[in-house]
């Protein structure tokens, strides 16, 4: 880490590069040095973004590994610290945090993927007085002010912590610094197009807003797969990113079908994709149930029965087709 950091600080005092690719342990100091000194001083605009609300994503028993799931969905739940409770991440289902273990009753419970809350929480303590003032923004149950509110109570600037959606604010603000927080955990989530959506996040956050302005990503593999294609350009990423799709049949190669209902009719339409030699899986993030096939016919008369007029007083299921 010492010899990259060293050549990243070169790269800064001769003006370049716009973008940096960083490992955990030397994210927090590259974004610090990344910063212009009027920002470093209390003034002027920065954002530190990471798509994961509350103080963890996960809370499991760190002695029989239970972790905590939705009652109603069976999706992961998230821990919110400051609500103390617990929170579905797909229906939004809240229940009170366990001071026990439910399965096993130990008292060890961890939580895993650190969220926004713990990393306001760690920025706040070691920022504060350093970059004005830190403020925090998870709009879940809150409204984000606009930039012109902003700018009339925090006149000297701050620090932004929140998710993507404090992009919409860089036209007002002009941030100097936009640090994105665990870059890869959008290209790890289950979707067939989850690199396409994370890379078009990074690269959005460079330019939206116009102005001059750094991005500094920290990675847990800087600079390999498709965060390569950030330095390369868009060209470079899709080359790649087609070439694996055609190879794992993916859009726009084979469609894919996103099936989403409830936890019991799924798991009957999921017996019925098996019957029927269905190449599927079902997700771990929302409980969907992905289907990877060009037979039309076949999938639609295993659904068919699912919207018949019978059962209008029940909720239909959704079923999003993804050609690209």
């Amino acid at each position: 880490y010492k010899k990259r950091w060293e050549r990243y600080r070169a790269a800064l005092e001769e003006g370049t590069p716009a973008l940096a690719l960083f490992p955990e342990a030397v994210m927090a100091r590259a974004f610090w040095e990344s910063l212009p000194p009027t920002a470093r001083d209390g003034g002027g605009w920065a954002m530190w973004l990471l798509d994961r609300k509350g103080y963890a994503g996960e809370l499991c028993c760190e002695e029989c590994s239970w972790t905590a799931r939705c009652p109603r969905c069976g999706s992961a739940m998230r821990w919110e610290e400051r609500r103390g409770r617990l929170r579905c991440v797909s229906c939004g289902e809240r229940a009170p945090l366990p001071e026990r273990c439910p399965n096993c009753g130990g008292l060890l419970m961890r939580g895993s993927r650190p969220g926004l809350e713990a990393l306001f929480e760690r920025a706040e303590g070691a920022l504060r007085g350093s970059c004005g003032s830190v403020l925090l923004f998870q709009n879940d149950e809150e409204k984000i002010p606009t930039a012109e509110e902003l700018i009339k109570q925090y006149p000297h600037g701050a620090l932004l912590i929140g998710t993507r959606k404090l992009l919409s604010l860089c036209g007002g603000l002009a941030p100097s610094v936009i640090g994105w927080i665990d870059a890869g955990a959008e290209a790890r989530s289950e979707g067939y197009d989850a690199r396409a959506r994370a890379y078009a996040m990074l690269w959005e956050s460079m330019w939206r807003g116009g102005g001059e302005r750094r991005a500094v990503v920290q990675s847990r593999r800087p600079g390999a797969g498709w965060q390569d294609g950030l330095r390369r350009g868009w060209g470079s990423f899709w080359t790649r990113e087609l070439r694996e799709r055609r190879e794992l049949e993916l859009p726009p190669f084979v469609p894919m079908i996103k099936i989403t209902a409830s936890r019991a009719v799924a798991e009957e339409i999921a017996g019925k994709l098996a019957d029927s030699d269905m190449d599927f899986w079902q997700s771990d993030e929302d409980g969907a149930l992905w289907v990877r096939t060009k037979r039309f016919a076949a999938l639609s008369a295993i659904l068919a029965p699912y919207f018949d007029i019978s059962r209008s007083g029940k909720a239909f299921p959704s079923v999003l087709l993804y050609l690209d």
